[in-house]
């Protein structure tokens, strides 16, 4: 009886990314394209599909930092959209080594009060670092050797006693975790782990203990440092 000849649109070419997604151990920039010309793109890296409203607009290559599945879907007027182009971004990043450090050996500089070592057996080394410090606001500044880029957890190791007052750690001026307090009604070595530290490039690091006061039953404001740890995460 007829023949009806219906227009059939074309379909926007599915995008492609760029590198291809993998495993990585490093950050990768991303870039996302289609070789449909004039065609827009949208993405996501929630898991959720994409398409001509859902997503976000693509206008620049994507830094992609963490492990991340990329979705994207490519669309222009008069054609039909493209299919979901999905890939996933591992990136598995090599943790930096640990490192220990005598606190000794990290050319420890008093502010208000010397500093002194102490031979002990039982000290890390065989050496305690001291500071002779009288009163709150005295500082003990060590210089660490260069480190590499990364996140650390931070661990002190110190000397308890009757004679030890209450300090803050500082690691280039930001404070990590709280108020330790190196008093004790015995000798013994402690072991606090702080929190962590990110340093962005390789380079030497400053710590600084800062007396903050003493307990009660204290008779000195005296702190010392054994060890650093730098636990890399």
């Amino acid at each position: 009886d007829s023949f009806t000849f219906t227009p059939v649109q074309a379909q926007a070419a599915a995008p492609t990314f760029s590198p291809a997604a993998g495993t990585y151990s490093s950050t990768q920039t991303v870039s996302i394209t289609s070789s449909t010309s004039g065609a827009s793109i949208r993405y996501t890296t929630d898991g959720s599909t994409p398409s001509e409203t859902a997503g976000t607009i693509y206008s620049s290559a994507l830094s992609i930092s963490a492990t991340t599945t990329l979705k994207a879907i490519a669309y222009k007027s008069g054609m039909t959209d493209s299919s979901v182009t999905t890939g996933t971004y591992t990136i598995s990043v090599t943790p930096p080594p640990t490192l220990n450090f005598e606190a000794e050996s990290l050319s420890p500089v008093g502010t208000g009060a010397t500093v002194s070592t102490s031979n002990d057996a039982n000290a890390s080394g065989g050496v305690v670092e001291f500071l002779n410090s009288t009163a709150a606001g005295q500082v003990m500044t060590f210089t660490t050797p260069s480190m590499a880029a990364g996140t650390y957890s931070l661990q002190l190791r110190y000397w308890a006693n009757t004679t030890r007052g209450q300090h803050t750690v500082k690691v280039d001026g930001t404070q990590v975790g709280g108020t330790i307090d190196q008093y004790a009604t015995a000798k013994s070595y402690v072991t606090v782990t702080l929190g962590n530290v990110t340093f962005g490039s390789a380079g030497t690091h400053s710590i600084a203990m800062t007396v903050t006061g003493k307990n009660s039953a204290a008779t000195q404001f005296y702190l010392t440092a054994d060890k650093f740890t730098f636990v890399g995460q």
